[in-house]
């Protein structure tokens, strides 16, 4: 969620630091607000599906609750991805919108598609763990690390590794 926070954050930034508010779906100071409720609401879903599995005769419902948390995660998350799409298209698209100079050796560009990288990478462990509470407590994703590591593990890895 830290994570999440950080890339609605610095999207935003870009859009202000670029003079293209009009190039966002979503004007940049509402962008993490928007995005950030959506986590929360997400990871309180979680919590409370997780906090239902210790009772034994609630295990199916927590299992539903988390689902409906990792949907809600990769919804809005989904929805940023797509908005951050049209976003670099549509700067891409305007010559005066895409020429704003930079002092140094890195781009506003290039770290938009930093956080499109790191946001598919954040999709891909998302989508992992849907698979994962799908499947229940007593399927192969559960019972073998080997996953954990590759599908949840490996891609967080990255994105800490990326900034």
């Amino acid at each position: 969620a830290l994570y999440a926070a950080t890339i609605y954050m610095i999207y935003g930034r870009i859009v202000v630091f670029v003079k293209s508010p009009e190039a966002s779906v979503i004007r940049p100071a509402r962008v993490t607000k928007i995005f950030v409720l959506g986590d929360v609401v997400s990871f309180l879903m979680q919590v409370g599906g997780g906090s239902m599995m210790a009772q034994t005769r609630s295990a199916k419902l927590s299992q539903k609750v988390i689902l409906g948390g990792l949907f809600a995660q990769l919804l809005f998350f989904g929805f940023f991805l797509v908005i951050a799409v049209i976003f670099k298209r549509r700067m891409a698209a305007s010559a005066r919108l895409c020429s704003v100079a930079v002092p140094g050796s890195h781009t506003w560009s290039g770290l938009l598609v930093l956080l499109l990288i790191v946001a598919v990478l954040i999709i891909i462990r998302c989508l992992y763990r849907v698979a994962e509470f799908a499947m229940g407590m007593d399927w192969y994703l559960m019972e073998h690390e080997v996953f954990m590591y590759v599908a949840d593990m490996a891609p967080m890895l990255l994105v800490q590794v990326s900034f």
